[in-house]
């Protein structure tokens, strides 16, 4: 069950009225229609200010005539003072222009004192619209510091952020990452489009990417080369997804350079297939094990040992399958280890895949994998 305080008929109320007979019909008329009203009754224009000023009301009853003020100074007093508590005029005569001038000046309604059957309805309303009011100018309040929240997230942001129009492509805001990277100023921005940090050759293909996008509420991923205003190149990874901006169907953008990461991975190919055409022309035998698992074999190897291919030789394990003496394997496995990141010499008798014992020259060196186990690259000859 809901309290006095809560109930839409509850209510605070200050009256300004200098007759006290008025003043009691006036509550009378509120009771009878079921308010249960905690109220105060002042006179004069400091009374109303200093209680205004110092006490909460739900709403402001005031009669229009007072003996120092005029309830039309009254609602411009208490409007200009950012007050927006609900104020009615409770009067006995109020020509339409002088009506007109106090709802102008920030009063609700107004009702006469020879129809007081409507004040409840008025003071109802009136608390009721103030209500909704109240409501929306919190959530108008807490969407602007929502947005002030994003906003800060996407300017502090270290990757280029921006958002763009899907229908015109105008770029509609950039964050200051961008601005830096791009070596444009956000004036220059947005008055381009998206197509203009393209290279003129792949406009097309990203009309027809955006096309696929345009419906789409997913997130859109996709590498692209972006052109900076000084003429470099760039290559992003484009994270894009749609949003309403200022009313505009848009689309949110997150582009992450990885220039430098590409070419390091190239780098890293280059230098790999680099060693493994050493490693696949070489005319000596070498092996990779880890610990006692062949996990790396060249063809010359494969050769040395009587078998097909270096695929042969892979997963095989060399203690069992490749020396001739599990114990010899162990111990030089041993000098191995104990002579970590040194090249190690030595001869060992290993088998050929037919079961033939073969004597080989070893020079083998164990580097830590970073894992707590070495991995062993022996250089081998017959």
């Amino acid at each position: 069950m809901k309290s006095p305080e809560s109930s839409p008929k509850h209510a605070r109320i200050l009256l300004l009225e200098d007759n006290k007979a008025d003043a009691k019909l006036c509550f009378a008329e509120l009771a009878r229609a079921g308010f249960e009203c905690d109220s105060e009754i002042v006179s004069t224009a400091t009374d109303f200010i200093e209680r205004v000023q110092t006490q909460r009301y739900d709403v402001i009853l005031a009669d229009f005539r007072l003996p120092d003020w005029t309830g039309l100074e009254a609602v411009q007093w208490l409007r200009s003072s950012g007050l927006t508590v609900p104020f009615i005029l409770v009067t006995g005569t109020l020509g339409d222009e002088l009506a007109i001038e106090c709802i102008k000046a920030g009063a609700n309604d107004y009702v006469l004192k020879d129809n007081l059957k409507r004040l409840p309805v008025v003071v109802e309303r009136a608390l009721e619209a103030h209500k909704v009011r109240e409501e929306r100018d919190r959530a108008e309040s807490e969407l602007r510091a929502s947005e002030e929240q994003y906003r800060l997230l996407f300017e502090a942001n270290p990757n280029p952020m921006w958002v763009y129009s899907t229908e015109t492509l105008q770029f509609l805001a950039v964050n200051q990452t961008a601005v830096k990277q791009y070596g444009y100023s956000r004036r220059e921005f947005l008055s381009m489009t998206v197509k203009d940090i393209r290279l003129p050759p792949q406009v097309p293909r990203f009309l027809e990417e955006h096309k696929k996008i345009l419906d789409s509420l997913e997130t859109y991923r996709q590498v692209w080369e972006h052109v900076k205003k000084d003429g470099s190149r760039i290559e992003v990874q484009i994270s894009s997804a749609p949003i309403l901006f200022r009313d505009h169907k848009a689309r949110l953008v997150l582009a992450e350079d990885i220039t430098d990461s590409l070419r390091a991975e190239a780098a890293l190919r280059e230098t790999t297939q680099n060693y493994q055409s050493v490693v696949e022309g070489a005319p000596f035998g070498i092996l990779q094990t880890e610990p006692t698992r062949v996990s790396m074999a060249n063809p010359a190897l494969a050769a040395i040992l009587g078998y097909e291919s270096q695929a042969e030789l892979q997963q095989l394990n060399l203690a069992i399958n490749i020396y001739c003496s599990s114990i010899d394997c162990q111990q030089d496995l041993q000098k191995y280890k104990s002579g970590m990141g040194k090249v190690v010499d030595l001869e060992a008798k290993w088998k050929r895949k037919d079961g033939s014992p073969i004597t080989v020259k070893c020079w083998g060196r164990a580097v830590p994998t970073g894992e707590g186990r070495p991995l062993k690259f022996v250089h081998i000859t017959p």
